[in-house]
């Protein structure tokens, strides 16, 4: 009888252990698959892998360290210690020393601690220190863990004019910048797929950063809504909404597609849009956006939309005018500093004749 007993308990064992490697083989395949698309072409010019030691992140480091092509090329696990919180060292440390277990190179970048501690300089500090230490080891791409989720939260940030992404649109798996790539292999998962890999292999030691549940940050705020509020009305608000970005996104694309058509560059100083009577409002002005951003590449231009607006209403009236034999001079309409003091933007001077608008830096 024992030895019956002994038989069957060795028997559930064996089946528990076949189970869970199922259940492992099926959260990792389809995310090696994404490795195979997004990092595998470009590991021998080197991947850095941005880890902060929340979950997103560290399922990140787990899931590259099970993949068997990862030896391919060179990975470098980096984490940054922001200095904003008393932990936050000691954290990065640990994360690094899980790496050198899994056997990747590591190193801990740290930024002063007297910086501004608010969310866009905190990241442009992080991304400025990520490339530099990236360029000094000859590594051409960063790798983050940016998933579902962060879309979701862009697309409504975007729509609130809280900040997100380009008119709401998802980000790109792979994104060239003038320093490297930033490479998303995350971007199709959501964070419950991360949160129950990490369970599955039993790495659920990551840290989570107190900031990220303050309530004042408009992020914060955001996420809450759609981990809490939006479950009620649909049961994947996540995946639904970071569905709409990518569409958004696509959408844009074709758009500003067009749009480029539109536009004439004579110099890095004065830049024409033309001026079709058939053209859409929507890829007009989306032109003469694109044509302020070549002027002024620096500037955030989403505020100056009804100035936009106005600008195009009178350059159709200029248009109608001139076909009706009403007007056959050009217009002037400037939009200066104290037009536009509110977006920031050095003063533009823009044309209107019957062929378009030429846009033209005003000397300071």
């Amino acid at each position: 009888m024992l030895i019956c007993t002994q038989k069957i308990y060795g028997e559930c064992v064996i089946l528990a252990k076949v189970q869970l490697e199922t259940e492992r083989r099926r959260l990792f395949q389809p995310i090696w698959n994404s490795f195979d698309q997004v990092l595998l072409p470009k590991i021998k010019q080197g991947i850095a892998l941005c880890v902060s030691g929340g979950a997103d992140s560290r399922a990140l480091l787990e899931a590259l360290a099970c993949y068997f092509l990862r030896h391919q090329g060179r990975v470098l696990v980096l984490s940054v210690d922001h200095g904003t919180r008393p932990e936050s060292r000691k954290e990065a440390e640990a994360v690094l020393a899980r790496a050198k277990v899994l056997g990747f190179e590591s190193q801990l970048i740290c930024l002063e601690a007297s910086m501004p501690s608010d969310e866009a300089t905190l990241r442009k500090h992080r991304y400025e220190a990520l490339w530099r230490f990236a360029k000094m080891n000859n590594i051409a791409s960063l790798c983050t863990a940016h998933h579902q989720g962060d879309d979701a939260e862009g697309f409504l940030m975007d729509l609130f004019g809280l900040g997100g992404g380009h008119e709401g649109s998802a980000m790109s798996t792979q994104l060239p910048t003038e320093h490297g790539e930033i490479l998303r292999p995350f971007l199709n998962f959501s964070r419950k797929t991360l949160l129950q890999l990490l369970t599955v292999i039993d790495a659920t030691d990551y840290f989570t950063d107190p900031t990220n549940e303050n309530s004042s940050a408009k992020r914060s705020q955001v996420r809450s809504w759609l981990n809490e509020d939006l479950l009620r009305f649909h049961p994947d608000p996540h995946q639904r909404i970071a569905h709409i970005a990518k569409r958004r996104g696509l959408d844009l694309q074709a758009l500003y597609g067009f749009a480029d058509q539109l536009i004439e560059v004579e110099n890095s100083d004065v830049i024409r849009v033309r001026f079709l009577s058939n053209t859409p409002d929507g890829i007009f002005l989306r032109a003469l956006t694109q044509a302020l951003k070549m002027l002024m590449p620096d500037k955030d231009l989403r505020s100056a939309s009804r100035a936009l607006a106005d600008l195009l209403n009178h350059a159709k009236k200029n248009m109608t005018d001139h076909c009706q034999g009403l007007d056959q001079t050009s217009s002037s309409f400037t939009l200066g500093h104290k037009k536009l003091a509110r977006f920031d933007l050095p003063g533009v001077q823009a044309t209107v004749t019957s062929a378009g608008i030429e846009l033209k830096k005003k000397q300071k």
